[in-house]
Order: structure tokens, then sequence, then C-alpha cells
């Protein structure tokens, strides 16, 4: 195990850390959240997520889902809970356990990334997802395959581990290798990963934010970790400086707003964000905002000690960037930025019940999308300090591939409710029906100047598709017309393949939907009835 050393996730050059020691060193104690002011961000923010959540809920995707829940709880949609939309990605073993695909693109991209955004909203071990009789806690216990070995990967799956720890049965987990060999790690082991990659793993995952969570929780929650503690405590305390950080960049944004010319400030915040890596995006300014208020927050519900400046530091960051996205919250593009502005809310919300509450309840910040007030609050344009060249934006420039959803919407029209596409993205939307694994399925696929018209088997236990797939490539040659290639890829997914019929963009569209109806038709029943031999069915 590694030493007890000094640890820092900032590298900031002598003139930096003047500035931030200025800070640190004027911060008032006793602030106090801004409620009026925070109501009022909190309310823009619900008002955008309940115009975008059914786009959002399109994307078919477990890490948007799962930020959604982070950032807006286990909101009521469409009539039922949020996690309900949960079991569309759950999978069973041939022993029927469910369970959901870790570091998969039909499941979590972070191990138990889902469990343990539930697992900041509150949501119970018990919750019955979709009335279907599967909880979390079943999951949970059936998901302990983790297609990745990265220790800084480690996070949210300790955090979850933690929060959730009396439901689960699992004492030992599997990792695998980029070369697929598996290495069992039980819970201690998981913790030793986890300190190590603090000292030597990169900061691709979320700036090691979730990693030092992971630990914290797991030090306050599991028997038997308390060795780990100095290594908690210390992790927490040098994440907590990204603090004073976040807010010499607000105060410097400050002076610049009451004086555009300030050379002085310009030249120092321009310093500050180069050394920090963070850019002059407000997208970015909120995300770290809103991960490192997290980690604080949860901390201090876990009984860790957080300094008074550092909490106080946390509030004034919070009224100043609450009166910052006032003002310019509506320059940013929501759908692009609703992850970083969900780990916001659920962190300023979380702040306000540390401050008010004796004991914090998780779900008090569930947001009620029903009758909201609409957002046309007053905008100083003083403050909007996007369109003041103060801060940037992420653009996103977004092609619509008009013929590719032509032919999407022409298929949906003639589709039963069970084979319409999945998803809303512009080069490909999955068909099948919804109690096949998601891993199989057909899929129409833009392609270099072509659109594609396709079957996928995108997990290894699938590979007994593979023969059928192969030997049914003759009939569907005579019964296909117009294609450019019809043929199998064995190459496709890590060598798990597909059965490919491409065609050029200037076939028709009834051509191209004419092919996905045949391709159904010929294929579906027996693949139906291999998956069903197989146990692979959630039916």
């Amino acid at each position: 195990m590694s030493q007890i050393t000094p640890w820092s996730p900032i590298q900031l050059k002598e003139e930096c850390w003047k500035i931030i020691n200025q800070t640190k060193n004027s911060i008032e104690l006793s602030q106090g959240i801004d409620t009026a002011l925070a109501n009022q961000v909190i309310n823009i923010s619900d008002c955008l997520i309940a115009e975008n959540l059914d786009s959002i809920v399109e994307r078919d995707g477990l890490p948007h889902l799962c930020h959604v829940i982070n950032g807006w709880g286990n909101l009521t949609y469409q009539g039922n809970p949020l996690t309900d939309l949960i079991s569309g990605f759950v999978h069973f073993k041939k022993n029927k356990q469910p369970y959901i695909y870790q570091c998969d693109p039909e499941g979590d991209f972070h191990p138990w990334q889902t469990f343990a955004y539930s697992a900041m909203a509150g949501v119970p071990a018990t919750v019955d997802i979709a009335q279907t009789g599967i909880t979390f806690a079943d999951l949970l216990n059936g998901s302990t395959q983790i297609m990745t070995n990265k220790g800084v990967e480690l996070g949210h799956m300790l955090f979850a581990l933690a929060n959730y720890y009396p439901h689960i049965n699992a004492r030992s987990f599997t990792f695998y290798d980029p070369n697929g060999t598996p290495q069992e790690f039980d819970i201690e082991q998981l913790m030793v990963q986890a300190v190590h990659a603090h000292y030597v793993g990169d900061y691709t995952v979320c700036r090691k934010f979730h990693l030092t969570e992971g630990v914290l929780a797991m030090v306050a929650k599991v028997p038997g970790l308390e060795k780990f503690k100095p290594y908690a405590q210390l992790f927490l305390t040098s994440q907590l400086e990204i603090l004073h950080v976040l807010l010499s960049v607000l105060r410097l944004t400050v002076k610049l707003v009451d004086n555009p010319e300030d050379t002085e400030s310009k030249q120092q915040l321009d310093q500050l964000r180069n050394d920090m890596v963070m850019s002059d995006l407000i997208e970015n300014q909120v995300y770290y905002a809103g991960h490192v208020i997290e980690v604080m927050g949860f901390a201090m519900l876990d009984g860790f000690e957080v300094d008074e400046k550092d909490f106080n530091c946390a509030i004034e960051i919070v009224n100043t960037l609450n009166k910052i996205l006032k003002n310019s919250l509506h320059q940013v593009d929501f759908q692009e930025a609703f992850l970083g502005l969900g780990h916001y809310r659920r962190a300023q919300t979380l702040l306000s019940e540390l401050i008010n509450s004796e004991k914090p309840d998780l779900t008090a910040y569930i947001a009620t999308l029903d009758n909201l007030q609409t957002h046309t609050t007053y905008i100083d344009s003083t403050w909007d300090v996007v369109a003041n060249g103060i801060f940037s934006v992420h653009k996103v420039q977004k092609e619509r591939p008009e013929k590719f959803l032509d032919i999407v919407e022409k298929y949906n029209t003639q589709a039963s409710e069970n084979w319409q596409t999945r998803g809303s993205f512009m080069h490909f939307r999955r068909i099948a029906p919804s109690h096949w694994p998601r891993a199989c399925h057909y899929e129409f696929l833009t392609l270099p100047s072509a659109i594609g018209v396709e079957i996928h088997l995108e997990r290894d236990e699938l590979a007994f598709i593979k023969p059928y797939l192969k030997q049914t490539i003759p009939l569907l040659r005579t019964e296909i017309q117009n294609y450019q290639a019809l043929d199998w890829d064995e190459e496709w997914n890590k060598g798990r393949g597909r059965l490919f019929i491409s065609f050029s963009e200037q076939t028709s569209t009834d051509i191209i939907v004419a092919a996905m109806q045949k391709l159904i038709e010929l294929t579906q029943q027996n693949i139906e009835t291999l998956l069903t031999k197989h146990c692979m069915t959630a039916a």
C-alpha cells in the first residue's frame, strides 16, 4: 500500500498560489446561502430539465439517465419514478439473476455509476424497478463483473458499495484487463487499488472527485476499513483546496464584471484557468463546483471534519455562481451541459440541507416537473458573463442527416410498438423487442457515403447466434434487393461480429425501409428461439 505521503490534485505556479492564499485568508465565516437566488437558479434548471427530458430519455443511454437521477432526483416521469426506466438496461444470467453491464455501451459507463448516483439521490436498495420485482439489491449482487482494471474507475463503485453495503452479498468482484484476463478483488483489495490510483492514476475520470468520494464513503460505512481513514482525510483535505481555486476565479470574474478594463484581474484569471486546465468555459466552472461541493457534502454526512473556511468558501461559490447562472444560463446548450448542471444542483441542494437540517434528507431536492413557473427571469446584462466575453460556452454543430431521419420516420410509421427504433442518435437507431438483451439488436446505421441495415451481437455471450446469421446470408441475398454489399463482418465490435447490408445514399427510402422489414421478418423468430434456448430473454 502507498505510504501516507502528500497528495494534491492540483499543481499550480507560485503566482497562482499567491492569488489563492489571498482568497483563503479573506473568506468571511458564518456565511449563508442566498435562498431566493438559489431557488431562482434551481427553478430555471428544473424548467430546462422539464423541456429536455423527453429528448434525454430518447437517447436510450444509462449514463444520461443516471445523471438526471443524480441532478434532479428520482422524479416522476410520465407517471412513474425515473428509476423505472432502468428496467430497459437489465440483462439476465442463465440462472435468471438480473444485472447491468459494466463499462459497456449497453450499461454503465463507469462501474456502478447508476447505483452511485441513485444513492446520492436517496434511492433505497429495495426500490422495485418498474414493478418487475427486481430491486437495486438484486442488480448490485448480479453486476459483479467489471469490464476494466483501472483503479481510477473505482470511485462510483465504492460509493455505491458503501451506501448499499447492508444489501450486497457479494464480497469479491471480477475485473477484466484489456486482453480479457480476469482478476478477483475483495473489498480491502478494492480500497488498496483506489488509494494507489490517487497517487499514480491519471485524471481523466472526473478529476478523481468520485474516487475520493468512494474512499470516504467506504471508510465511513464499511466495517474493518479504519486503517484507510488517514488516506481518506488526506484526499478530502486536498480535494477541498480546489474550492479556493474556484472562488479565486469567481472573485476575479466579479472584478471584471465591475470593471471590464481591469487588465490585472484578466491576466490573473487567465493564469488560474491555464494552470487548472479548465479553460474559460462556464460549463467547466459549473462542473468543478458541482463535483467538489458534492465531495464535501457527502463527506460531512459521513462524519468527516471539514474546515470552517472550506465550508464558507463553498457557500460563497454557490452564491456567486448562482448570480452568474441566473443571468447567463440561457447561453448554455442544456442538452450538452445537463450532466455538470445536475451535479451542481445536487451539490447546492445538499449544502442547503447541511445548513438547515440536523438530519439532511437526500430526497428533499427531488424536482417536481408539474406546475413549474416558466423561467422568464429578468436578465441583468452586466452579469451575462458569456455575452461580456469573460466566459465562453461549448458550441456543438449539430447537422441533421435528413435522409437517415426520413428512413427512421418512415420505418416507425409502419412498425408495431414492440419494433420501434430506440434512441435519438443522429447516426444510428437500434431495433429489438424489450425482452431481448440490449446487445442483440437490429440497427439502422449511417456509414461513409452509405446507410446500413444490420444485426449486431455486441456481447461475447451472444456468440451462439453467429452460426445462424452466417448461414442465412445466401437466403438474404435472394430476398433483399438493390444493396451494395451483404455479408458477415467478423471484425465488428471486438470480433463479436455483425450482419450488414449496405445501401448507397441515393437508394430510395422505401427500399431501405423494406430491407429492414424483410430482415426482421426472415430472422427474428429464429433469433428469438436461440435466445430463449440459451435463457437470454427477460420473458
